[in-house]
């Protein structure tokens, strides 16, 4: 991303994103990581482990880290849309001249 042709408030929406998705992803990662996450029947998590504290505060953080990040883009992705497609375009050429 050049950093030339993008607002500041872009800029920082942008860093803001990308720290809420990293605190998401972490979230995600430590939840997973607690023994009978998903071992239940299809995938599911039984009702045992999630009476569990520690997977509910991990589960706390990951929603916590989601309904921020929604709320992020919710509020501005009408407003930087054009920024959102250069970025897009950006990132496509990128790939392509791998």
């Amino acid at each position: 991303m050049s950093g030339a042709s993008y607002s500041p408030e872009f800029l920082a929406y942008w860093a803001a994103r990308g720290s809420l998705e990293r605190q998401m992803r972490d979230a995600s990662e430590r939840l997973a990581r607690i023994p009978g996450t998903g071992s239940g029947r299809f995938g599911l998590t039984p009702d045992a482990v999630k009476a569990r504290p520690d997977w509910r505060a991990a589960h706390f953080e990951y929603w916590r880290a989601h309904k921020a990040l929604a709320e992020l883009n919710r509020l501005n992705l009408r407003r930087f849309r054009l920024e959102l497609a250069q970025e897009r375009a950006e990132r496509r050429a990128a790939l392509s001249l791998r």
